[in-house]
Parts: C-alpha cells; structure tokens; sequence
C-alpha cells in the first residue's frame, strides 16, 4: 500500500484547553454575529486572564474551542489544529502569529505549520 498524504482533518490528538475571560473585540463579535462565528478563531493573551484576538504579530496562545455565554471562551491551546489564515498562507515549519482579526500568519511565534493549503486560506498546526 502507498501513502499519497497524510490528513490531519479532525485530528486532535493531545490537545489542551484552557478557559479564559473574552476580551471585549471577542465578546462584540459573538454578540453581533452569533457565538460559532468566534469559535475556530485564533487569540493571543490580552491581558490577566483574558484571550482576544491581539494585533498584528501577537503571538497565538491558540483558538477559541467554545464561546460560553457568562463571556468565557474555552480555548484549544494544544494538539493539532486546523486555523485560517490571512491571504499569504504561512509554509509548513513556520511558527505562528495572530493578525489581529482571528486569523494567523507566519512569524516568530507559537507552535508549528505540518501542512498549509493556500487554496483555502488554512493550515494544520501543532498547537503549543
């Protein structure tokens, strides 16, 4: 048998979670459009004890796994995940940053790209 590729869609092996406050450009974003629409987004530490989307070049403490409604999000902060990106998809090995907006790009940063599709603006990431 021969291996074309190796998916990581939907492999979350030895992820970590994290519950933290949501900063406020998280919370207007769930109000405004709906608790899935943060979820899947990437953050950055904010402040004490608070995640939020950060600006350009913040390094990513990992995404939003689940938005609560007391204003918490659970945040994937390990394992394998897959992350939109900004319109230049980082390359496999680079590290992470986020962009200010949910999304990552590559930069001296978190975690590591095991496999990036510029086609659909995404990558499969080690966490952590």
């Amino acid at each position: 048998m021969t291996r074309k590729e190796i998916s990581f869609n939907g492999l979350y092996a030895d992820h970590d979670f994290i519950t933290m406050k949501a900063a406020t450009g998280v919370k207007t974003m769930a109000t405004a459009s709906g608790k899935a629409a943060v979820e899947g987004l990437a953050v950055t530490v904010e402040g004490n004890q608070t995640a939020g989307f950060g600006s350009i070049g913040n390094p990513l403490l990992g995404i939003i796994h689940k938005y609560e409604d007391d204003g918490f999000v659970t945040i994937q902060k390990g394992g394998i995940a897959e992350i939109a990106t900004v319109s230049s998809t980082p390359a496999a090995g680079d590290s992470l940053v986020v962009n200010g907006a949910g999304l990552v790009s590559g930069g001296v940063g978190r975690g590591i790209v095991l496999s990036a599709d510029s086609t659909n603006k995404k990558v499969y990431a080690i966490i952590g």
